[in-house]
């Protein structure tokens, strides 16, 4: 269901479009052919005998999935995989380019000094999904997402910020699943603040019971 409605949406938008009925165009109108006759054979010049076509925006669109790996997700650990998968095969289906990746850590403090400090804790970043591969090489990683240790969403977030930083798309999201709150929620805010600046959107899915947290933080969520 998801492939088929993006589907329609980005069929849409890549079909292209054309007006006729103008004076120059890029070639004469089918559809204005028998009126065009009859104003020639009336000794008259065609008033509109061409087509042009319409412009259109640019509908390149790349994603970047960050999947919540704390250890609170361990209950919808299986519903995590099937939402992660759907999201990345339907994009990938339209020729999306899309990174699906899951930041852990392990509660290992390795700082004798955090004061001041966002992060005191070592983060993984897991790669389910690079860039430009395909959802046949990728699948199998998918039932490996786990659920472990804190929420460092944040350095998720920085990691999809910077390689999104990277790709021509014009349009580019980075889309959270995410059960609650991250580990450092005034870091995300100010992450959302500076990727829309840079015109890449933050958006927040929230699973479970997570919609008001998820909600009060991103500025557009699921």
């Amino acid at each position: 269901a998801l492939r088929a409605r993006l589907r329609n949406k980005f069929l849409a938008a890549r079909t292209p479009s054309y007006t006729h009925g103008v004076r120059k165009g890029v070639d004469m109108s089918e559809r204005r052919m028998v009126d065009s006759i009859i104003e020639i054979n009336m000794g008259m010049e065609p008033t509109r005998p061409d087509y042009q076509k319409d412009k259109k925006n640019d509908c390149s669109l790349a994603v970047a999935l960050v999947i919540d790996e704390s250890g609170s997700m361990s209950g919808l650990r299986k519903d995590t995989v099937k939402g992660a998968v759907a999201i990345a095969d339907a994009l990938s289906s339209l020729g999306c380019p899309v990174l699906a990746i899951g930041p852990r850590n392990h509660n290992v403090v390795c700082y004798e000094n955090t004061s001041g400090c966002h992060r005191y804790q070592p983060v993984r970043i897991d790669v389910f999904n690079d860039w430009n591969e395909s959802m046949t090489t990728a699948l199998p990683r998918f039932p490996s997402i786990t659920a472990t240790g804190g929420t460092p969403l944040e350095d998720g977030i920085q990691y999809a910020l910077q390689e999104l930083n990277k790709r021509p798309e014009r349009h580019r999201i980075v889309l959270t699943i995410t059960d609650g709150v991250p580990d450092n929620p005034q870091v995300v805010r100010n992450q959302i603040r500076l990727s829309a600046d840079a015109q890449i959107k933050i958006v927040g899915i929230g699973l479970c019971y997570a919609g008001d947290s998820v909600g009060s933080l991103f500025h557009e969520h699921l």
